[in-house]
C-alpha cells in the first residue's frame, strides 16, 4: 500500500473514519452504560503524526481511571497500544521509531511493542490494549 495518498482516497477514508468515529462514540456510551469496555477513536485530524509510519500519539481512554495511553504506527496498516506510563517511576512514554519502542525519557527504561519490558531499570511490562487499523483501542470493562 502506497503512503501516498490521493485527495479523493484521503477524503473518502476521512469520511469513513468520521462515520467509524461517529459510531464509536455512540458505542462508547453505550457500553458505559451496560458496564462494557470502553473504547477510544483517535482522528488523524488531531493526531497528525499518527497517521505516518512511525508516529505516535497519546490519549486517555474513557474508564473510571482515565487510563493514559500510546499508540504507535510501526509499519502500515498497524498500529498498537500500551499504558502511557512507565511501570518503574510512572514516567510519560515515548515512542521511538527507529527502535520500534516505547521508551521513558526519565529512566532509560524500553519496552516492546507487546508492552514487555526490553531493557529496564522497569521490572514490570506494560499494560497492552488491542488497537485494530482504524485506531479504536479497547479498554477494561469499568
Amino acid at each position: 500500500m502506497s503512503e501516498e495518498v490521493s485527495r479523493r482516497g484521503f477524503l473518502s477514508e476521512g469520511a469513513g473514519l468520521g462515520a467509524l468515529a461517529a459510531g464509536l462514540l455512540l458505542g462508547e456510551r453505550q457500553a458505559a452504560a451496560a458496564g462494557e469496555a470502553q473504547v477510544v477513536a483517535l482522528s488523524f485530524s488531531e493526531h497528525k503524526d499518527l497517521a505516518k509510519v512511525g508516529g505516535s500519539a497519546q490519549a486517555t481512554l474513557p474508564d473510571k481511571a482515565k487510563t493514559e495511553i500510546i499508540v504507535a504506527h510501526p509499519e502500515t496498516d498497524r498500529f498498537v497500544c500500551c499504558q502511557g506510563r512507565c511501570t518503574h517511576a510512572n514516567g510519560v512514554l515515548a515512542y521511538d521509531a527507529k527502535l520500534k519502542k516505547f521508551v521513558c525519557p526519565d529512566h532509560g527504561s524500553r519496552f516492546e511493542l507487546d508492552g514487555a519490558v526490553a531493557n529496564g531499570p522497569a521490572k514490570k511490562p506494560l499494560r497492552s490494549f488491542d488497537a485494530d487499523q482504524a485506531v479504536v483501542v479497547r479498554g477494561d470493562k469499568t
